[in-house]
């Protein structure tokens, strides 16, 4: 079973477990799809973040973050935005400043949504 994955830091993904296309050293920021037994490791290692569609209820994000992350998106060119309108993790995640914990698609989509009724109002 695979899951997608957020990675925290550089990491190195033995062949042994699977064989990326794009190379085995997965880079900070980035979302990999992963074998689920793999990317809960290094969750649990704290070296990947799940990027699953966690519930956006269950998201909780600090004014700071939101703001980072809302600036980073504001700035996003119209195709770093996935078909269905959201934009990308990876291109919010390059957009982050150094040392800034990668984003979450829950996250990305908590804060979306906020950007979206706040646009309303």
């Amino acid at each position: 079973m695979m899951a997608k994955y957020v990675m925290r830091s550089t990491v190195i993904v033995p062949k042994a477990v699977i064989e990326l296309e794009q190379g085995q050293t997965v880079a900070k920021g980035t979302a990999v799809d992963l074998p689920k037994s793999y990317g809960d490791h290094l969750v649990a290692e704290k070296l990947a973040l799940t990027a699953s569609g966690q519930p956006e209820t269950a998201v909780e994000i600090d004014e700071v973050r939101m703001e980072i992350v809302a600036a980073v998106i504001a700035g996003l060119q119209s195709d770093q935005f996935t078909g269905g309108g959201l934009p990308e993790v990876n291109a919010i995640n390059a957009g982050l400043p150094e040392g800034t914990d990668p984003v979450t698609a829950g996250e990305r989509n908590a804060i979306w949504k906020a950007l979206q009724e706040a646009e309303r109002e």
